[in-house]
């Protein structure tokens, strides 16, 4: 009987310690997902802040490599760009690209950033310097060398960014 009592005891001991090892039940504000670290949302805000010095620089080399091989680029009136296409913008001499990062955030080995963007360029048709504003995110996924690389790039026009409300 014994022998059933301790089994009993340790089988219960084996329940609570399995049960103190559940994860939390995701939540509204902190969904399911492989825990993000504030070190990965600042590598991610490095990452993003990279990108825009290369654009800024108009460094087509590093520009590549902060995107992943298999990127895409979404934006305005334009096919899909791919890593490979990584600075075609830069033949343009109008083109400038500013943007201001309002958010970033990770889970796992996926981050993202947006905000809000200027870019200037020459329109092909009217061969006129054209300036656009508009509204971006800019999904990254961290690589098995730690690095974090753009995946997905998707801008969308929009009005000129105004000033964040203030509380009150």
């Amino acid at each position: 009987m014994t022998h059933v009592a301790n089994g009993m005891i340790a089988l219960a001991a084996l329940a609570m310690t399995l049960t103190a090892c559940t994860p939390a039940a995701p939540t509204a504000d902190k969904p399911a997902g492989a825990p993000s670290s504030a070190a990965d949302t600042e590598a991610v805000k490095a990452a993003d802040a990279a990108l825009l010095a290369a654009y800024q620089a108009k460094d087509a080399a590093k520009l590549k490599a902060l995107y992943a091989e298999d990127a895409e680029v979404f934006t305005p009136f334009a096919p899909v760009h791919h890593q490979s296409d990584a600075g075609s913008d830069f033949k343009d001499p109008a083109f400038k690209l500013d943007y201001r990062t309002a958010r970033a955030e990770t889970s796992g080995d996926l981050g993202f950033t947006n905000g809000s963007f200027t870019v200037s360029f020459t329109n092909p048709e009217t061969r006129k310097v054209e300036t656009m504003t508009g509204s971006y995110v800019t999904v990254f996924r961290k690589g098995a060398d730690g690095s974090w690389k753009v995946v997905q790039d998707i801008a969308t026009p929009g009005p000129a960014p105004t000033a964040a409300p203030t509380a009150g």
